[in-house]
């Protein structure tokens, strides 16, 4: 007997909570993939095309839509529908010729804004791990789960935030996690909030470690894997 395959629906009462879907309309919907996002951090690709941006109108014009190679995400073209799409992925939607971002956004961990044109080829990633591999090289991961290979004589720390070219694959600039530096709120009632950070307060085996960071409300305090680095004064890109 033969393996059952993954599902590849759900039922839409155990959706994400900042799924902006029906949640009684219909009984399942469409459910993530594996991929560079998990799904309490992601849209469906077809989900996000039919129910948020409402670029079509049924499951089956989506789909046809996908298998043409109409949606590049980060790039590069993507058919599925349970294909995860989350924090700063860039989708074009090269029909309407509009390209968007996914952002954290009053309060919404995910919300696509529409950016310019010219900033299509670049990404805001975010470094959660630094390895150093054979040949004395260094390996950068990103939020996303892309990778980027240096030499080594990057001063790039976890934590950082590196503007990333999608058609070349190179670090264009960085943004370290320091003092002084505008971050974004990522998850909370506070997402999509930019403010300075005035304090960095490193963590231990136990404790997380947190930052202080100046906001319109005041300065509040806040564990750093909330915080995405986005600039220095102001954002680098439309965010």
């Amino acid at each position: 007997m033969g393996n059952k395959g993954r599902d590849t629906r759900m039922k839409r009462s155990k959706a994400p909570a900042f799924w902006k879907v029906p949640r009684k309309q219909n009984k399942f919907i469409i459910s993530t993939s594996p991929g560079p996002h998990p799904i309490w951090r992601s849209y469906p690709l077809g989900v996000l095309l039919r129910d948020i941006l409402k670029v079509t109108y049924t499951q089956r014009e989506t789909r046809t839509a996908l298998l043409e190679g109409k949606v590049p995400i980060d790039g590069v073209v993507r058919k599925s529908t349970s294909f995860p799409v989350g924090l700063m992925d860039v989708i074009e939607i090269p029909s309407s010729d509009k390209v968007y971002r996914m952002v954290p956004k009053d309060g919404n961990p995910l919300e696509p804004i529409e950016i310019p044109k010219k900033e299509k080829d670049k990404k805001l990633c975010k470094v959660v791990s630094k390895h150093t591999i054979k040949g004395g090289k260094v390996q950068y991961g990103f939020h996303d789960s892309n990778s980027v290979i240096g030499d080594g004589s990057e001063k790039i720390k976890p934590g950082d935030t590196c503007v990333f070219s999608l058609s070349s694959r190179k670090i264009l600039k960085t943004f370290g996690f320091d003092k002084g530096a505008l971050a974004l709120i990522t998850k909370g009632v506070r997402a999509g909030l930019t403010g300075k950070i005035e304090e960095i307060i490193p963590g231990n085996v136990t404790n997380k470690s947190y930052a202080s960071i100046n906001l319109e409300e005041g300065t509040v305090k806040l564990p750093t894997d909330l915080l995405f680095i986005v600039g220095t004064d102001s954002p680098t890109l439309v965010i």
